[in-house]
């Protein structure tokens, strides 16, 4: 330190500026895939079906399944902490750093894990109705990534519509 010279509290802005909730939510991610990775193949393999989305669960097959009746219930979430692969999990946390950072930041951590919860609800209940049936694992969080890279564009066309077409 140079005598005399006056000390400057200047706050500095990190390199990356990702919310807790984001990366919460890829810890979450990274340690669901490197725990299947370690199991043993036959049980990663049934631990994966009990997590995944699988439509033919709301039919007779469905008892049938890995996961019971709680699958049926919980998988609507659960499919999203489940990955095919690595490259599946590293596109889907890029896509999250990318977008997710960004609603995170706009709308919080609590309604940001709400919603992307809510959005990969939603893209399971989409695959169910058009899938209905189908005995096809479903994995990734793809449904609620999407729905964070979505929300910027609808949030920033509702802002921008005029005042005079909105309904009362």
């Amino acid at each position: 330190m140079v005598i005399g010279a006056r000390e400057s509290r200047v706050r500095r802005e990190p390199i990356f500026n990702v919310p807790a909730s984001v990366l919460a939510a890829l810890g979450l991610l990274a340690s669901v895939h490197a725990l299947l990775w370690f199991l043993p193949e036959r049980l990663a393999v049934r631990a994966t079906l009990a997590l995944a989305f699988i439509p033919a669960r709301y039919t007779e097959l469905g008892t049938e399944l890995p996961g019971g009746f709680l699958a049926a219930v919980t998988s609507f979430f659960t499919y999203t902490l489940v990955h095919a692969d690595l490259t599946h999990l590293l596109i889907n946390a890029a896509w999250l750093l990318a977008f997710g950072s960004a609603v995170a930041m706009r709308i919080g951590g609590l309604r940001f894990v709400a919603f992307s919860a809510m959005c990969g609800a939603c893209g399971a209940l989409l695959f169910l109705l058009l899938e209905w049936g189908a005995v096809v694992p479903v994995v990734g969080a793809s449904g609620a990534v999407s729905g964070s890279s979505s929300l910027p564009f609808g949030s920033s066309l509702i802002l921008s519509w005029p005042r005079s077409h909105l309904p009362s």
